[in-house]
């Protein structure tokens, strides 16, 4: 770097230097510190669509014997505000999970509760939910996992969060192979509007 270009840099460090005490309510900061390690706290932008009351989730769970089923059938809105979704499925003994997109279903079943993760927020998610035992026919399959006793499939949301297609349906689906098998099927989703 020049001697003009070391120049115009420490001017301008210097005048904010000066105009620091001057800014009064005027200076923004560019995050919170922690009181004790004045380290920068940040949140990631899921955290931040949950603070902003743009975050959801809904479980259904069941104790299923051998060849039973549980599903949520999800619907995504005609907007662009989509859906980033993570899912997670646990089950005490043996299990296939399916995850399909599109495709004929049967049978709806019960209107799932959707929770609001901010709960002083009164924003309502554009998606509907369904339970029920039912899977599609047809569509297009996004994922069948095997899992085992006491185990959980699904992941994290930096690795396995899907963006999901407005005005499509969604299945997620677990059948048991054993009996005595309590399963469970969790959603956690934020909508975002795309720009």
């Amino acid at each position: 770097m020049d001697n003009k270009k070391h120049a115009g840099l420490l001017a301008v460090i210097i005048f904010l230097w000066m105009a620091y005490p001057l800014m009064g309510s005027y200076y923004v900061p560019i995050g919170q510190d922690d009181s004790s390690t004045k380290a920068l706290s940040t949140i990631d932008y899921a955290h931040k669509e949950v603070h902003g009351g743009n975050s959801y989730a809904a479980v259904r769970s069941s104790i299923l014997s051998s060849g039973d089923s549980v599903t949520i059938h999800m619907q995504t809105p005609d907007t662009r505000k989509w859906l980033h979704l993570i899912y997670e499925f646990q089950c005490s003994a043996l299990a296939t999970v399916t995850i399909v997109e599109g495709g004929t279903y049967v049978a709806d079943g019960d209107t799932a509760i959707i929770v609001q993760r901010n709960r002083n927020s009164t924003n309502v998610s554009g998606a509907s939910l369904w339970t029920g035992t039912a899977t599609p026919t047809d569509g297009t399959t996004l994922g069948v996992y095997a899992i085992g006793a006491n185990k959980t499939g699904g992941g994290a949301r930096g690795l396995d969060e899907i963006i999901l297609k407005q005005n499509e349906d969604y299945w997620l689906h677990i059948l048991s192979g054993a009996n005595s098998n309590a399963c469970a099927i969790q959603l956690s989703w934020y909508e975002h509007t795309n720009k």
